[in-house]
């Protein structure tokens, strides 16, 4: 569950978390007085698989000061009632645009023309060398893991990297999502950022 006003939540209780975010949106509701932000095409949008609280919280924070939304593939590897989400920092988690898909797959049909861009540490090519579009997805693997192999298999011109020192494995998630986000909005002009 989601933190949302006591009036909001009693009247969306029976509809699903991403139902409620859009028509949150749709309405230009403002859970406790801040507006979520707007799905826009100028956007570069991200998720990924979430495993720790504190990524989470932290990739949430980019996302507001980028304007972006965060969507998020289940299953989570912590529990988002308010109190899980007190304890983990995230009292700012009603400002956050957040998508919430059951799986891969789900993610998959409600975004069929998505142009996805896959960051892995088995990338062949950088992210500043990738050209970025508006509207296209940036997706980080779970930190334990990252990206399935087969997801990664399915699109390997799209399978990016952030440069590294040879030898080290790879960087802090919510490092690496500021840094490819930020090299996204960069190239499409940081579109709604002053």
């Amino acid at each position: 569950m989601y933190i949302f006003p006591d009036e909001i939540r009693k009247a969306y209780e029976s509809q699903p978390i991403a139902m409620v975010c859009d028509q949150l949106i749709d309405a230009g509701q403002k859970p406790r007085a801040v507006e979520l932000p707007e799905e826009r095409e100028q956007l570069i949008r991200e998720w990924f698989e979430p495993e720790q609280p504190g990524n989470t919280g932290a990739i949430g924070r980019t996302c507001i000061c980028a304007g972006a939304t965060l969507h998020l593939i289940r299953p989570f590897g912590f529990r988002t009632d308010e109190k899980s989400l007190r304890r983990a920092g995230l009292d700012y988690w009603p400002r956050l645009g957040v998508r919430d898909y059951l799986n891969y797959n789900d993610f998959l049909q409600q975004h069929a023309d998505a142009r996805i861009w896959y960051l892995t540490t088995k990338g062949c090519r950088r992210i500043d060398e990738a050209t970025y579009r508006d509207g296209d997805f940036l997706m980080f693997g779970k930190e334990s893991a990252g990206i399935p192999g087969e997801i990664l298999r399915s699109a390997p011109d799209r399978c990016i990297r952030i440069p590294m020192v040879e030898g080290e494995r790879s960087l802090n998630l919510s490092n690496a999502v500021a840094i490819a986000l930020y090299e996204a909005l960069r190239q499409v002009g940081y579109a709604g950022m002053e």
